[in-house]
């Protein structure tokens, strides 16, 4: 599942035990999951998918204008809420 704005950004699907890390992509203004050492391609995490991450995940505000905040969690699991919406 890859978000709307990085459809102008090369893509591949995540894969199985693959090391991920988050990065703003240039070309398209938002932030996504890549690759170690290929943070010019966007990893796509399928839906019901799962991610382990090394630190409780943190969620950053748009635009700076609110704080960041922490979650007491290290595993996500990726979901398509409008279903007829891929």
């Amino acid at each position: 599942m890859c978000d709307y704005a990085l459809h102008n950004v090369a893509s591949t699907p995540a894969k199985v035990g693959e090391k991920l890390l988050t990065t703003s992509f240039p070309t398209s203004g938002t932030r996504g999951f890549a690759a170690e050492g290929r943070t010019d391609v966007v990893v796509c995490v399928p839906p019901g998918a799962e991610l382990a991450f090394e630190k409780d995940i943190a969620i950053d505000r748009a635009l700076g204008l609110l704080p960041s905040r922490k979650l007491s969690a290290r595993v996500e699991r990726f979901r398509q809420i409008i279903m007829d919406q891929p």
